[in-house]
């Protein structure tokens, strides 16, 4: 009984670690695809005579303008109280959507590559694209038994002919 017991409690213990290894990999493919379809749509877009601001960030989120399906606006990515939200804002309607995408992010910031200088910057507001984009992950399993999630970092190709200037 004493042997069965073991075993029982030795693969309980396995399926939650693997459980949650793939919750972590579901959360960082949720994170990827959703700054993935922002940062691809990203554009220098002149309108009503003035142009639009480019990027402006810092290590709690960012904004750009995009299209979305033919309406120009500005999307983005904030950190509030460890949740990250995506908000929408239409420029010619005036709407604002926002969504929480994940919950449970405390301790993340955003920074962005300088592609002129090389150098990591935790704040953004030039008047030209970073060349990327990173997420870090400060996540942590409660029980502190695994490392963190790996940096997330993805490209900004605007401005770019097939990711080189």
């Amino acid at each position: 009984m004493l042997g069965i017991l073991t075993v029982l409690q030795n693969t309980a213990a396995f399926s939650r670690r693997s459980y949650m290894r793939g919750d972590k990999e579901r959360v960082i493919r949720l994170l990827i695809r959703r700054l993935e379809q922002v940062l691809d749509a990203a554009y220098f877009c002149p309108y009503t005579g003035g142009e639009l601001p480019l990027l402006n960030g810092d290590p709690q989120g960012f904004s750009l303008p995009v299209s979305r399906q033919g309406v120009p606006g500005r999307a983005g990515f904030s950190l509030r109280h460890g949740d990250l939200v995506y908000r929408w804002e239409g420029i010619r309607d005036g709407e604002v959507r926002e969504k929480t995408i994940v919950t449970g992010m405390s301790g993340a910031v955003f920074s962005y590559l300088d592609g002129k200088t090389g150098v990591w910057l935790p704040f953004w507001q030039e008047d030209y694209y970073p060349r990327l984009v990173r997420l870090h992950l400060n996540w942590r399993e409660e029980t502190g038994e695994s490392p963190p999630l790996p940096d997330l970092i993805l490209p900004v190709l605007v401005g770019t002919e097939y990711g080189v200037e």
